[in-house]
């Protein structure tokens, strides 16, 4: 994600998302719904597909990952995948890189419009990377693991966690914001386009999202994050995790679901923060003071 600024002196080294050969082909074009068919991985049982997310082979995550990444480049951008790739170290290894982006979105913006297909598989990618975003936070009941689907269909119907690298997750993210924004006021979307899809992007940063554990791990207080995470695009939080956060001495102690698991004390509630309240804001009513109707305070009565 090299074309995000950072703040001048970022807290965090810079992040290095590495890829393997096989990224180098890139998507076909020919129709994003069918592609994982003609990848190798075809229909099959339900509970197929739930062992493959529980333990997923390296082949399947870079398909994944290829699949809703470079799909999207592909089908907005008439270039090859090695655009957003270039290499580095010794030997080279190949490593994701956007620094192509800003001059293709400035293109986007001006280009003819894509065709009711490409806009199709825009939508279908958007709609895929979305709901894996949010896979986790979903309870599914009463579903036929023996019943036959495609992985779009598994998806949305059955998929509770996301195999992907937390990186490429949030290099997407990245991504579909940044063509939602280009798209606004363009000629590439129909009626509707813009409005039917900003719900599934406000909605990709869960509270178990890769951004939000980062910032977790920085001592964010939740009740911080949930603010910006409803009222931010990826850009806007990758640029608040490298920057140094007020009052940094301030510990932020969140409810651990392992603690409960093993039987670990729990933390007084008021010691506490949670996405609505932070503990260093919170009223306290030992020591609040009350004002009279003649103007003088006094100490709340017990």
């Amino acid at each position: 994600m090299q074309c995000i600024p950072l703040p001048q002196t970022p807290i965090h080294p810079a992040t290095v998302i590495q890829l393997d050969s096989s990224y180098v082909q890139g998507y076909d074009g020919q129709g994003f719904s069918t592609y994982p068919d003609r990848q190798g991985w075809p229909k099959r049982a339900t509970s197929e597909w739930a062992l493959l997310f529980e333990t997923p082979p390296r082949d399947f995550v870079t398909f994944l990952e290829r699949w809703l990444f470079f799909g999207l480049v592909q089908t907005a951008f008439p270039v090859e995948a090695s655009s957003f790739i270039t290499f580095a170290g010794s030997p080279d290894f190949p490593i994701l890189t956007t620094e192509c982006l800003p001059a293709l979105v400035a293109k986007y913006r001006t280009k003819n419009s894509l065709s009711r297909e490409a806009l199709a598989d825009f939508e279908q990618a958007l709609r895929m990377h979305g709901l894996l975003c949010v896979v986790s936070t979903f309870s599914h009941y009463d579903i036929d693991m023996s019943e036959i689907r495609t992985l779009p269909e598994f998806i949305e119907t059955a998929a509770t966690m996301d195999p992907r690298n937390p990186n490429m997750v949030t290099a997407t993210s990245f991504l579909f914001d940044v063509l939602l924004v280009a798209s606004k006021g363009s000629d590439h979307r129909e009626e509707g386009f813009a409005a039917d899809h900003q719900v599934v992007t406000n909605s990709a940063y869960p509270w178990t999202s890769p951004v939000w554990n980062l910032l977790m791990q920085d001592g964010w207080c939740p009740a911080q994050l949930s603010m910006a995470c409803s009222r931010s695009n990826t850009a806007s939080l990758w640029f608040l995790h490298h920057l140094s956060r007020p009052s940094s001495d301030q510990e932020h102690p969140t409810i651990q679901p392992d603690n409960r698991l093993k039987r670990q004390p729990i933390s007084p509630a008021e010691s506490l923060c949670t996405t609505s309240s932070c503990k260093y804001r919170r009223l306290n009513d030992a020591i609040v003071t009350n004002q009279s109707s003649d103007g003088h305070l006094e100490k709340p009565k017990k």
